[in-house]
């Protein structure tokens, strides 16, 4: 029950930072004309951030073709920092491609969190998105305004399984939050395993009482 009642509560949460409380980005210069998703658009990335574009192709159902950015490309690119890298990013929208750009593996990651809130919603079902769907052309320009944006996730006084776990790491993503607090171990219950003291997970690991965990 309790653990129904916090997943109510984080998808309630998301739903307003979404909604209302997800800051605008820093510079967004409009643009004309529309970028259209079809059978054709593929993505190319840096060497760098390959795993961003198999990432991202998740989500938009795109092909992968590191190296190959042609027209109707989703690019993600990796720039020379000019200072120290940051989570900046820049993302282009054109008629012909998209381009993401950072000095930052995390700003590339950040700048894909917010094409993904520029498309319609079906993005986050990871089924692709369906040819023919259209994105206004712009040029955004953003950053994060702290450096540290966390939440915490309580499994020493309510368990929650690893699938649920993952899926609140996904949530938090979406809303460009970069860390995770796992509180693991309170009088309630143990959750770390140690393998020299097993009563710790034995025994602390379970509530007991009413408690399912």
């Amino acid at each position: 029950m309790k653990l129904r009642l916090l997943i109510l509560l984080t998808t309630a949460l998301c739903g307003l930072c979404t909604a209302a409380a997800q800051p605008a980005p820093e510079k967004t210069t409009p643009r004309e004309g529309i970028f259209t998703f079809g059978p054709g658009t593929t993505i190319s990335a840096d060497r760098e951030l390959a795993p961003l574009a198999e990432y991202a192709a998740e989500y938009l159902g795109c092909g992968v073709r590191n190296g190959m950015a042609g027209e109707g490309s989703v690019v993600l690119t990796l720039d020379a920092p000019d200072g120290e890298p940051s989570e900046a990013y820049t993302l282009d929208i054109t008629p012909d491609h998209i381009q993401i750009g950072s000095s930052s593996c995390g700003g590339v990651f950040n700048g894909l969190q917010q094409l993904f809130r520029l498309l319609p919603p079906e993005v986050y079902a990871r089924r692709g998105i369906a040819p023919g769907t259209g994105i206004a052309c712009v040029r955004i320009e953003d950053k994060p305004r702290f450096g540290y944006r966390g939440m915490m996730l309580d499994v020493a006084r309510t368990w929650i399984g690893m699938d649920e776990v993952k899926r609140y790491i996904d949530l938090f993503s979406y809303h460009n939050i970069n860390k995770l607090h796992l509180h693991l171990s309170d009088d309630e219950g143990w959750r770390i395993e140690i393998l020299s003291h097993p009563e710790l997970t034995e025994i602390g690991g379970f509530r007991g009482g009413d408690s399912p965990v």
